[in-house]
């Protein structure tokens, strides 16, 4: 790196960039011995912070801004199996908006909270059926709607996951039932009609 200065540790680890105080300082490019982790970005007193790019030994990349060496702020993920996701970061985990895409076609966009949807969102299965709602540590949970492959639409209240409360079933005909449910099933009906 121009500028900069070529070190080789005692472990075989490399690094070559900028330096201040004996600490990768400025902009730089770190390898673990072997390769298997590579940072490429800037640095601040020993540590990753501004914008860069970390390669893990299974080939998965973050790109994005640091902060005291873990990913914060706007950053992009992109795991050895295909999952990505893209958005905001803190000290180290997915926190804010952001986007979360699997290659078996489910995407999560909104909210996230210590690495985990939470908050408002949209999940998209691959079969089409999408949830719009409120998530509480990965789980439907609150508000929310849920529509089906199918075309049945239900609307109304999530605990855990499951559809608990006061909720409102329209199939893919009109037919509408009124229910209150309890751990996901039908436990009161409250009435209905055509929508």
């Amino acid at each position: 790196m121009k500028g900069g200065v070529i070190r080789t540790y005692i472990n075989g680890s490399h690094y070559d960039g900028q330096m201040r105080h004996d600490k990768p300082h400025g902009r730089g490019k770190f390898t673990e011995v072997g390769g298997i982790i590579s940072y490429d970005g800037d640095w601040v007193d020993g540590k990753e912070h501004g914008q860069g790019k970390q390669t893990y030994a299974d080939g998965s990349t973050y790109e994005g801004e640091w902060e005291d060496g873990y990913p914060h702020g706007q950053g992009k993920v992109t795991d050895a199996d295909g999952i990505t996701y893209g958005g905001e970061w803190k000290d180290g985990e997915k926190h804010g908006q952001g986007k979360w895409t699997h290659p078996d076609g489910d995407i999560y966009e909104g909210e996230f909270k210590d690495g985990k949807p939470h908050g408002q969102g949209k999940y998209t299965y691959a079969d089409e059926s999408t949830y719009e709602g409120a998530f509480i540590n990965d789980s439907f949970h609150g508000y929310g709607k849920m529509v089906y492959a199918n075309g049945d639409v239900y609307t109304g209240h999530w605990l855990n996951g499951l559809r608990h409360g006061y909720g409102r079933l329209v199939d893919h005909q009109g037919l509408v039932e009124n229910w209150i449910f309890k751990n996901d099933a039908p436990w009161v009906y409250l009435g209905g009609d055509e929508e």
